[in-house]
């Protein structure tokens, strides 16, 4: 997950902001205290989405306190009290993920993502046995899903949605993971596909140019057969797949409809109705060059 799932602060009320804030830094708070320092720069809106998730659903309801900054002791903040195990599987997930993704560059990555990749390799190596030993079933989703992912980008994959589709099944999966009811399980399960898929198109639109550069695989490429220099054809990648994104966020819109969260509702339909359109506005409408 790459930090595209976040909230739109100017819809947000005070309150709901607050809680956002302290979800996410208590969410960086168990990354440190399970995983260590290193674990901390996994930290992203995109797992901050989940815990919240995880924590609407959950039978406990989290306090709040306040709470220092460990990087900035002087600074106040507040934090969760309660909903340790919604916090740990979300961070134990955030690891595991990352650890691949390190992998994932380490093989086909460019020079400087190489070279960051090695530096942080042993201390996310370390993290991640942790993980996969406590989160055994997450570790087989997100290892499976990084098998079929690089096997549909060596073939280079001209379907698009057959692209999209690894990353969709694993948060499907990591979502729906332990739900309390069997109703809860299916809801998540097709909001996991939809903000999965969503975060795979608007990561490939993101990177479209920057692809073109370097040769790198991307679905819009492939299925378009775009040329490095080619404007139009840019511009034509950039609105399919603004109307792939729309369809999709309203589809996960939907499927949120169906679930009786019991608590963060306004955050987690901010989330879903404003924050999503906004990311996608900034990136399909940014110059032609990543951000």
């Amino acid at each position: 997950m790459f930090g595209y799932v976040k909230a739109y602060k100017p819809e947000l009320k005070v309150r709901d902001y607050e809680q956002y804030k302290a979800v996410y830094c208590s969410l960086c708070k168990t990354l440190g205290r399970e995983y260590g320092l290193f674990a901390r720069l996994t930290l992203s809106y995109d797992f901050t989405f989940a815990a919240l998730l995880r924590l609407s659903v959950a039978d406990c309801c989290p306090g709040f306190h306040k709470a220092r900054c460990p990087f900035n002791p002087l600074a106040k903040c507040h934090a969760c009290s309660g909903g340790g195990e919604s916090f740990s599987f979300v961070a134990g997930a955030a690891v595991i993920m990352t650890y691949y993704k390190l992998r994932d560059n380490l093989h086909d990555g460019g020079f400087w993502q190489k070279l960051a990749s090695r530096l942080l390799y042993p201390a996310a190596a370390l993290a991640h046995n942790k993980a996969k030993k406590r989160y055994p079933g997450v570790e087989a989703v997100v290892a499976r899903m990084m098998e079929e992912q690089a096997a549909l980008e060596e073939a280079r994959c001209e379907i698009i949605d057959r692209a999209a589709d690894p990353t969709a099944r694993a948060l499907a999966a990591l979502f729906s993971m332990d739900a309390p009811t069997e109703d809860a399980r299916r809801v998540l399960d097709r909001l996991g596909y939809c903000i999965g898929r969503w975060v795979y198109l608007i990561d490939a639109a993101d990177d479209l140019t920057n692809d073109l550069r370097f040769g790198d695989y991307n679905p819009y490429i492939y299925a378009l057969q775009i040329q490095q220099g080619n404007a139009e054809a840019v511009q034509a990648a950039r609105q399919k797949a603004q109307e792939a994104l729309l369809r999709t966020a309203a589809e996960a819109t939907r499927a949120y409809e169906l679930l009786e969260a019991q608590r963060f509702d306004a955050i987690l339909r901010n989330i879903l109705t404003d924050g999503l359109l906004e990311v996608q506005k900034q990136v399909l409408e940014a110059p032609q060059q990543k951000r």
